[in-house]
């Protein structure tokens, strides 16, 4: 793990624990295992629903610079890796992994945190990533900042994302 990204795993466990206190952190033995700290599970519905939702850091190995979510609809508490949903047409009842960017844009969603090695070309690139126009990169509004600074704004949009897109399409009760 890159120290920026060691950094927002810890701004947003104490943001999250603020602004989200339904998003509880989770370490859970699984396969491939996540890394301590990067996973959430709300399971305030599993009553009334009979389901939990997991919101994941995904640490993204070919770019260790970039980060996405994933989203979890479960119908276990003690797992969070399901099969992936499909990029369109979020189906809330039915149990999957969905990548955050299928809640808003139908496309893949990064957050590039910084730039090792160079990569602003790429970061503004519509191929960028995965060899096709499927993917958004959020970038900072300077690699030149703090690192805390580029977090804190990473995190800000991150949230956005969250309340906007992701927990209006699940009816998870959230404002910040």
């Amino acid at each position: 793990m890159l120290p920026i990204q060691r950094i927002l795993v810890n701004q947003i466990k104490a943001n999250w624990a603020g602004n989200f206190p339904f998003l509880k952190p989770v370490d859970l033995r699984e396969t491939p295992n996540r890394p301590r700290g990067t996973n959430y599970i709300c399971d305030d519905y599993l009553q009334t629903r009979r389901v939990v939702y997991f919101v994941s850091l995904e640490l993204v190995p070919k770019n260790k610079e970039d980060i996405t979510l994933e989203i979890t609809i479960s119908d276990s508490p003690e797992k969070s890796r399901r099969a992936v949903g499909w990029k369109s047409g979020i189906d809330v009842q039915k149990i999957a992994t969905y990548r955050i960017g299928s809640f808003f844009s139908n496309r893949d969603y990064w957050w590039r945190l910084a730039d090792t090695e160079g990569n602003l070309i790429k970061l503004f690139s519509p191929s960028y990533g995965s060899g096709s126009s499927d993917v958004n990169i959020w970038g900072p509004s300077s690699f030149d900042k703090p690192s805390d600074i580029i977090v804190n704004e990473a995190i800000a949009n991150i949230n956005d994302k969250l309340v906007n897109h992701v927990f209006t399409a699940l009816g998870i009760e959230a404002s910040i």
